[in-house]
């Protein structure tokens, strides 16, 4: 336990050697509490620069799904000698390639020597020219494809998946289902930050009076994506304006597109708690106990696997994909995913 440096452990091994180097959290004033935390991204906009060395290319589904994810790969600059493993950041739910994380994590792993991918699911950004939506957080054949886009382009590099929210439950998806299916060729560990864990759990937090602004902000964002690939002038475009809650979206919308029958059905199918203790390949789950969107207590209902490779951290404090602490300019979760990243290769 490690209370005194600001996060426990509810899975994993305490003495493993990257905790051992890893600085608590503290959080960073002004930005008190969950919501300031979760919130900071949206009051201070400016981000890093990337890499300049960056390339583009799309990642093609296989059937029956059809169409690609567009991608865009960057590299360290050339002062930095490129670190063999490959990371590639997966976004949340109303994310994309630019959103304010990805960014962030990008920036940070590119000055360690990482090469850096960040995705696009089903139907959003620029992947939105080339598939349709909608994604859903159990969809993890597109990691695998992605996963063996990128061994084609980039042979034998390993590649750890570090996802963010909805994102970073899909990574934990993929390890647990390792498990039953094997693991994909080269993944070599995954990483999540502030993953939901039980999705009915999670959606009922979400639709909570107190996050009402988080709740309509979502609804907004899934709407906004939905209309890149909603047909206008059909009765779904329509019925897509009447749409008020994330759950009537995932019944109208994400359930019947994937074979569930209905929201609950999906939340039930797909939750990665289904799966979480047979996670078999090297796995660091990071939450944070003010998390105003993840139910924490979904954390400690999951069964995760007895195993020395998989750690579950939550943090005192962070918020929401916030973690903006002390003595740092990037969020503590880039430093917790460098120091992870070097154990692994």
């Amino acid at each position: 336990m490690n209370e005194a440096c600001g996060y426990h452990l509810l899975a994993g091994d305490p003495t493993a050697p990257f905790l051992q180097t890893v600085r608590g959290f503290r959080p960073r004033a002004p930005w008190l509490g969950g919501d300031l935390q979760t919130l900071r991204n949206r009051f201070v906009r400016t981000l890093p620069e990337l890499s300049s060395r960056q390339q583009r290319f799309t990642l093609p589904l296989s059937p029956p799904a059809k169409g690609a994810l567009s991608a865009v790969v960057n590299h360290p600059d050339q002062q930095h000698i490129e670190k063999d493993i490959l990371v590639v950041l997966v976004h949340g739910l109303g994310g994309c390639e630019d959103s304010a994380y990805m960014h962030l994590c990008a920036a940070g792993l590119l000055a360690q020597g990482y090469g850096v991918v960040r995705l696009n699911l089903r139907g959003v950004g620029p992947s939105a020219a080339h598939s349709t939506g909608p994604y859903h957080a159990g969809l993890t054949q597109d990691l695998r494809d992605v996963l063996s886009g990128l061994a084609a382009r980039f042979p034998k590099r390993p590649v750890v998946m570090v996802g963010f929210s909805l994102g970073g439950h899909m990574v934990l998806r993929l390890a647990g289902e390792a498990g039953q299916q094997g693991k994909p060729d080269r993944l070599a560990g995954v990483m999540s930050v502030c993953a939901p864990v039980d999705l009915y759990a999670t959606q009922s937090r979400i639709a909570a009076p107190r996050n009402r602004v988080y709740h309509a902000a979502l609804v907004r964002w899934m709407k906004r994506d939905a209309r890149s690939w909603v047909a206008c002038g059909t009765p779904l475009a329509e019925k897509l304006e009447t749409l008020r809650t994330v759950r009537d979206f995932d019944d109208a919308l994400v359930a019947p597109a994937h074979g569930f029958k209905g929201a609950e059905d999906y939340y039930r199918r797909a939750s990665m708690q289904n799966v979480a203790s047979q996670i078999c390949v090297p796995t660091l789950a990071l939450h944070s106990d003010d998390d105003p969107w993840i139910p924490l207590q979904g954390y400690h209902a999951t069964q995760w696997p007895e195993r020395p490779d998989v750690t579950v951290m939550i943090a005192r404090g962070g918020g929401h994909v916030g973690f903006h602490g002390r003595h740092a300019k990037r969020p503590w979760y880039v430093d917790l995913a460098c120091r992870y990243l070097a154990i692994l290769g």
